[in-house]
């Protein structure tokens, strides 16, 4: 999308190839790397097919595509960013490890018939006789960003759901995800719902490779209220945000969010390493081993994915979804508490990837202890230790 302009920019050429349905992937021959490092050129498509974009300026120019996301893509990776199979692949997951906590709400799939009829039995065991009552989210299986097109559903629509479906015998296959709807938030400055945005770098599919990176938190810009006004619960509104007008900041980092929870007395110091951390490296954990079977393993791509996660009353990491595109534009670097956090991910996130490219071009298949290039990086998962 931003060839154009990268082209009057006089910046390295960046070409897009479709390859498969829906999928995309940026790519770049790493000309540009073996020429600074001396390395011969590699013959090996695979390899070949590095992105490789700095993002200091020096090769890559933020400013340029600041509103594309700049990173290779994993064929495949849809079964992870789609809301709905998600959910499937983590409820068999969960099946197999039913010890194992869950972080994404219970959902129903109503495109499914399986789905649709366990959606219509739990109905029936559902008191709905508040008709004011607000406890499931509806969701576009497909598509529905930044929010759009998500509905809160009372009990007077649950109970026509109901009957209607149970009359008909099915859901119409309608394209509608269903979710238990998240009743008791943890609320930022006591009357804002917030999301997490955390980074899970899928580094290498097989053997399989899996990282963390801390994120940022951002806030609605409407007070919460448990009714079917879906505007108190929709966090990222970054782009229609003045926080000149607003009374509570937009962003805060981590360190921030355990500090505004300490001055509460609701979390003690130390919490993010302690608590908070592991839980979002143990649901990464499962999102990746219940989706690497419809990865495809081709070396050389690898997937930077943003999680989107709230907490609820008792300070537990609840799942929205996994986006393979996660915002890296201006309008969210710029108003960062730490505005270098995204471009210094990048370019960590390249340097690993770099370093796994030489690795193989020598014939090794490195685990995660032996990749230098690990700094603010965490380990999820290594196959190679397990």
């Amino acid at each position: 999308r931003c060839a154009p302009r990268r082209a009057r920019a006089a910046l390295p050429r960046l070409s897009a190839v479709i390859d498969g349905p829906h999928t995309y992937k940026m790519e770049r021959l790493v000309v540009g790397a073996a020429w600074r490092r001396g390395l011969p050129a590699t013959p090996n498509r695979q390899d070949a097919l590095f992105l490789f974009s700095k993002g200091d300026g020096a090769v890559f120019n933020w400013d340029v595509c600041n509103d594309t996301q700049k990173f290779n893509h994993i064929r495949g990776q849809l079964k992870i960013a789609r809301k709905a199979v998600l959910w499937s692949l983590l409820k068999r997951y969960h099946a197999a490890h039913p010890e194992e906590p869950r972080f994404m709400k219970n959902s129903w799939n109503l495109a499914v018939p399986e789905d649709c009829q366990e959606f219509v039995t739990m109905l029936y065991h559902q008191d709905l006789s508040d008709p004011h009552e607000v406890r499931f989210i509806s969701k576009p299986t497909v598509g529905g960003h930044n929010g759009k097109d998500l509905r809160l559903l009372d009990n007077q629509v649950m109970a026509y759901l109901r009957d209607t479906f149970g009359r008909a015998g099915d859901c119409e296959r309608r394209p509608r995800l269903i979710q238990d709807l998240l009743v008791n938030p943890l609320l930022l400055f006591e009357r804002y719902v917030f999301s997490m945005r955390i980074f899970m770098l899928i580094a290498r599919v097989r053997p399989l490779l899996v990282l963390y990176h801390d994120g940022y938190v951002r806030t609605t810009s409407t007070p919460f209220a448990n009714d079917t006004n879906p505007q108190g619960r929709i966090s990222n509104a970054e782009k229609v945000w003045d926080d000149h007008g607003a009374d509570h900041p937009h962003f805060l980092m981590l360190p921030g969010l355990e500090r505004h929870l300490r001055e509460r007395g609701l979390a003690a110091e130390g919490w993010v390493a302690s608590a908070l951390r592991p839980q979002l490296k143990l649901c990464f954990r499962q999102v990746a081993l219940a989706t690497v079977a419809e990865l495809d393993p081709s070396p050389a791509f690898f997937g930077v994915y943003g999680a989107d996660f709230t907490l609820d009353a008792r300070l537990k990491p609840v799942l929205f979804e996994v986006n393979y595109s996660p915002e890296m534009s201006e309008v969210v670097r710029k108003n960062l508490p730490d505005p270098q956090l995204l471009p210094r991910m990048w370019d960590e996130v390249l340097a690993i990837e770099e370093e796994l490219l030489l690795a193989r071009r020598q014939g090794g298949v490195p685990p995660a202890a032996a990749i230098d290039a690990i700094r603010r990086f965490e380990l999820v998962y290594d196959e190679l230790a397990t």
